[in-house]
């Protein structure tokens, strides 16, 4: 950790590798590594508050009301975790059926939770972790998506569309760029 102030490192902590973000409360960082290891650290000091195992945590943690979002991966194969911080357990981990690779961290709204496994869409239910609908675009979706305040998901695709999908699962438009997108857009 680093000092805004002066710069200068606060506190260190060895770990595997960190394939995405931290995240941060008001008592702890936490952090995923390609080791397996998500782990929660003393935000002042560093120290370990707790540790929860995993296999290869591959995407940046998202934390919202005290659930910590991740991708873990086994064997090829990704699952999108929600961790409660608080019992330090998993709340749900979802996997999609066809079990492909997620490539990225999900985007989490009020109500549900938006991430993509392989060529997919989903939305998953927050409480449960249960898929609601599904939206196969044309290759593989590798970025976060990001969700409007009406409801519109937006991504890309390796196919080279970028994708506008109703809160209903149902496309609203798409829009060919002639090249793969693995970027997460920016919504205004």
């Amino acid at each position: 950790a680093i000092n805004f102030d002066d710069g200068l490192e606060t506190w260190q902590i060895d770990t595997g590798k960190i394939q995405g973000s931290v995240a941060a409360d008001s008592s702890y960082v936490y952090v995923g590594d390609n080791a397996g290891t998500f782990g929660a650290y003393d935000i002042s000091a560093g120290t370990k508050g707790w540790t929860y195992t995993a296999n290869n945590i591959k995407s940046d943690v998202i934390l919202t009301n005290g659930i910590a979002y991740f991708v873990n991966e086994y064997l090829k194969v990704g699952s999108l975790v929600a961790l409660d911080t608080t019992k330090q357990t998993a709340k749900w981990i979802f996997t999609a059926t066809d079990k492909t690779q997620i490539w990225a961290a999900p985007a989490v709204t009020d109500d549900a939770v938006y991430d993509a496994s392989g060529s997919t869409l989903y939305k998953l239910n927050k409480e449960y972790g249960v898929a609601v609908w599904s939206f196969k675009a044309g290759k593989s979706i590798r970025a976060t998506p990001v969700v409007d305040s009406t409801g519109i998901i937006y991504f890309g695709s390796s196919d080279g569309y970028f994708y506008a999908v109703s809160k209903d699962g149902k496309l609203v438009w798409k829009y060919q760029v002639n090249a793969e997108i693995s970027g997460s857009a920016v919504v205004d």
